[in-house]
């Protein structure tokens, strides 16, 4: 049986702890992306400004409803009200991904599928927060008065540390328990 190296085990204890950090911030920012306020239309009083209640909102937003007022242009009304429920969309997607995955920051053996969805999870948050921009610049273009939350600066710094930690965890990938650990084989 091979005992495992002193000196190797605290070096690996050493990285684990400081890989702790990024993956407790990424937790944290995906957390606060859902809670704090997104992007919102006056006169909709009705819905809340977090992540389920304003894409509830913006799918069920007609752009020939009376209530957007005197919009100048309805054409792109529609592609704001479109545009920015998808970057809603791919907030949620992202966002699922990540609590399914963002621990694979921190440990010290990562399964492929497991990296995968993190990598995917965090390319979702970071793609979310330039469509939700440009669905808040379309919808003031429009001629509708609407208000920009936090939530996207959030989604994108989650996204980032999430892309980032899945491409230092390539280091660490384990393709079959056999291969990566033969000591332990019968």
């Amino acid at each position: 049986m091979i005992l495992p190296d002193p000196a190797m085990q605290a070096r690996r204890r050493r990285s684990f702890l400081i890989r702790l950090v990024p993956m407790f911030l990424a937790l944290g920012l995906v957390i606060a992306s859902v809670v704090l306020p997104h992007i919102s239309v006056e006169g909709a009083t009705s819905y809340s400004r977090s992540l389920i209640w304003a894409s509830q909102f913006f799918v069920t937003a007609d752009a020939n409803a009376p209530g957007f007022g005197a919009v100048v242009n309805r054409l792109q009304l529609g592609v704001a009200l479109n545009v920015t429920y998808l970057g809603l969309a791919v907030h949620q997607v992202g966002v699922l991904c990540a609590l399914g995955s963002f621990w694979v920051i921190a440990t010290e053996d990562v399964g492929r599928w497991l990296r995968r969805i993190l990598m995917a999870g965090g390319w979702a948050l970071a793609v979310s927060a330039p469509l939700i921009l440009t669905g808040y610049r379309l919808l003031i273009g429009a001629g509708v008065q609407a208000s920009l939350g936090t939530a996207w600066i959030a989604a994108l710094l989650a996204g980032l540390i999430m892309i980032i930690g899945a491409l230092a965890a390539r280091k660490r990938l384990s393709s079959t328990w056999y291969w990566t650990r033969p000591e332990y084989t019968l």
